[in-house]
């Protein structure tokens, strides 16, 4: 079984290259790489600045350090919490919303680019796969 390890680590670190180093999902149209740009999709209007935080999973300054480029660039704003007056919430701006939106269609068009010239067998062996490295490496609590 272990004889394709070899050439199974050497496809995920080309496609971590395409994602990371290439750039090839980022939004050409901003200034943000996808690495950024992810915890986007993921952004609930209402959210606290620690739940931006937490959903994050990176360190806490890291974290904090893309909020504010958030804020920054006018992707999202705070606005009072309508039950606690103390509290802030943070919103998407209109400008968030959009590129929200564009990164959502892109990547899924680039999912659906992968995926649409496979055949059944093909998707089936994929899924095992991408199925088989969760398991391995992410709590069962953790998936949505």
């Amino acid at each position: 079984m272990a004889q394709y390890h070899k050439e199974l680590t050497k496809w995920i670190l080309i496609t971590l290259d395409k994602l990371f180093m290439e750039q090839s999902f980022a939004d050409s149209t901003s200034r943000f790489s996808a690495e950024q740009l992810y915890p986007l999709l993921k952004f609930q209007d209402g959210m606290t600045e620690t739940d931006f935080l937490r959903l994050s999973k990176r360190p806490r300054a890291v974290s904090r350090q893309l909020l504010d480029q958030y804020f920054k660039a006018g992707l999202i704003t705070k606005v009072p919490d309508p039950n606690d007056a103390r509290k802030r919430q943070l919103m998407l701006s209109e400008n968030g919303m959009v590129l929200k939106q564009r990164i959502h269609d892109s990547l899924h068009e680039a999912i659906e680019f992968l995926l649409g010239d496979m055949t059944v067998n093909e998707e089936i062996a994929v899924l095992k796969f991408i199925s088989r490295i969760n398991q391995l490496t992410v709590e069962k609590y953790e998936i949505e």
